[in-house]
């Protein structure tokens, strides 16, 4: 398992390399993963030509968490 700064690391890179979708996590499975989806959102750290997409169980309540870690993103598939 990854830290939240080997995870921003390796999303930086990907960036870097010029990547435009990048599968950033399962945001319903605990507050790391969450927590880092969403400062990605909020920081403004997702480039405008970049789609973030999340992995999530046909669930509700996890697709909503997923939708929330996501709120504010200008692109992103669930």
């Amino acid at each position: 398992p990854m830290d939240a700064d080997k995870k921003r690391r390796f999303f930086d890179m990907l960036v870097r390399i010029g990547l435009k979708e990048i599968e950033v996590g399962f945001p319903a499975s605990g507050a790391t993963d969450f927590d880092f989806i969403a400062g990605l959102v909020r920081s403004g750290a997702i480039p405008d030509d970049v789609t973030v997409q999340v992995l999530t169980q046909a669930r509700s309540d996890l697709i909503a968490t997923s939708f929330d870690s996501l709120e504010g993103a200008k692109t992103a598939i669930v």
